[in-house]
């Protein structure tokens, strides 16, 4: 007997088969392309995405031998789409970092005010939240909102597409910035000011929620039981702790994720003060909370790299996904470098960090003799750095990070986990594995279900990676520059960035 877990993210789809005994089974990957039709914009076509999500659970359920009984969906926080009754999608998909509502979330601030949306919401206001994106499809696209059956996310939209009512789980409702935490409802008061009709919203339930069975055509298609069960999933950054062990104690490590994005998570107990400074979600264990810290510069940066640059280094085979070959070349290359380059890897703003969605990345001190493994040293260097503030916002709240699990296609390069390690100045044990937030989602289904308990289970670690101090110290005086660069570049940054 199996259980399925699928992690439906920006730029692709990860599914993961995993047994009653924790093991995974089997796993499957696959890569849809990012739209950006507008500066500031960025889409998703929900059909394409949808298709590779069916793509990747066939390969993965044809790969074992009992169909998987129940699953779940671990989702990009944030993104919406607009769909009828039916599911189908009217408009192309407003992922997280898109730019195009901050308007709409200026005027939402000023209707209820920073300090009420934070009582309300127990998370404070940013500009990529879901509700701001919702106002703007309400009043930019009107007749696109009157059609609109629900304003999707992800985890929203597969639950229809299955046969069943649209359903969103609390760790991705609390991300819409129109939840009511004390409540676990929908905000009238917020829904109100941004100009929002409740009854096109998905119903909230808690994680672990089991929403139904799987209609029998869709089940059939995608090789699943008969009456496999789907149960309400989550963030996707929930499902990954959950997927690497993650828990609250005393010497309990925070995660690191780097997958599309780059993110820092620990779990909080409720009955201590939350920090105002990062955002937290409910999580699994009763009287806790998962606080995150998110940067849209993780493994977009060597995307965007390869998608420039690239295919100087190295030709890139056509549908390729960040698992080839060529991430590992391009980094094990730039292992014993070293370089005076700064990144500030701002490519779709800062969030936690900085708190600034206007930031755009730089590339600080190119010589005529920088060449490109200087720079890809440069990035990689950059996303730690980036990380490491973040990490300075969670020790300002009383929540310092002493050690790290890493997850996401990330954790599987040594060079990228030593230089996280040498810039945090703390040991990081990775499991060298991009499935966590898969492997998590199908934990959740299992103990939703009560096919397995799923106590103490998440992926193992595969190597431990201490800091080094000589490293350390240069990274140290780097880490002071780029709170410089940043503060100096943002005083000469154009008008609207």
């Amino acid at each position: 007997m199996t259980l399925l877990g699928v992690d439906v993210g920006t730029t692709g789809c990860k599914a993961a088969a995993v047994g009653l005994d924790g093991s995974v089974r089997a796993t499957a990957y696959r890569e849809y392309p990012l739209a950006t039709p507008r500066p500031g914009w960025a889409e998703l076509d929900p059909d394409g995405v949808w298709e590779t999500v069916c793509a990747t659970i066939r390969e993965v359920a044809a790969a074992v031998a009992e169909p998987p009984r129940a699953l779940a969906f671990a989702t990009l926080g944030e993104a919406v789409t607009p769909i009828d009754a039916s599911g189908e999608a009217l408009a192309p998909t407003i992922v997280s970092f898109d730019g195009r509502a901050g308007a709409c979330f200026e005027e939402l601030v000023a209707a209820v005010g920073t300090e009420r949306l934070t009582a309300v919401c127990g998370v404070a206001p940013q500009p990529h939240y879901s509700v701001a994106k919702w106002r703007w499809i309400a009043t930019e696209t009107p007749e696109t909102y009157r059609r609109a059956a629900t304003l999707a996310c992800f985890g929203d939209l597969c639950a229809v597409r299955l046969g069943l009512p649209p359903v969103i789980d609390h760790t991705m409702a609390t991300r819409t910035l129109a939840f009511d935490a004390a409540g676990a409802c929908w905000s009238a008061e917020i829904l109100d000011a941004a100009g929002v009709d409740v009854r096109k919203l998905p119903a909230p339930v808690p994680t672990g929620t089991v929403v139904g069975a799987v209609a029998a055509r869709q089940a059939r298609d995608l090789g699943l039981a008969d009456g496999a069960l789907l149960v309400a999933g989550g963030l996707d950054q929930v499902c990954a702790a959950r997927g690497a062990g993650i828990a609250a104690g005393a010497d309990a490590c925070a995660m690191l994720s780097l997958g599309t994005v780059a993110v820092l998570a620990a779990v909080l107990r409720t009955d201590r003060p939350a920090p105002s400074s990062v955002p937290t979600v409910p999580y699994l264990e009763a009287g806790t909370r998962l606080a995150i810290a998110g940067t849209p510069a993780g493994g977009a940066v060597l995307r965007w790299y390869r998608d420039r640059f690239g295919a100087v280094d190295v030709a890139v085979p056509e549908g390729a996904g960040t698992e080839d070959g060529f991430y590992d070349r391009i980094v094990a290359g730039v292992a014993d470098v070293e370089t005076d380059l700064i990144v500030l890897p701002h490519f779709a703003g800062s969030r936690t960090a900085f708190d600034d969605p206007q930031a755009t990345a730089a590339l600080i001190g190119l010589t005529f003799a920088t060449e490109r493994h200087h720079i890809v040293r440069a990035l990689l260097e950059g996303v730690a750095l980036e990380t490491a503030v973040m990490a300075q916002r969670f020790a300002a709240a009383g929540a310092p990070v002493t050690s790290l699990r890493a997850v996401g296609g990330g954790s599987r390069s040594a060079v990228w986990m030593q230089i996280v390690a040498d810039v945090l100045g703390i040991p990081v044990d990775s499991t060298a594995s991009a499935d966590a937030a898969a492997v998590g989602a199908a934990l959740i289904a299992g103990a939703a279900t009560g096919l397995s308990a799923g106590d103490g289970w998440g992926l193992p670690p595969s190597r431990r990676y201490e800091p080094e101090e000589s490293a350390g110290r240069r990274h140290r005086a780097k880490l002071a520059r780029y709170h410089d660069l940043y503060r100096a570049l943002t005083a000469v940054r154009g008008p609207g960035r």
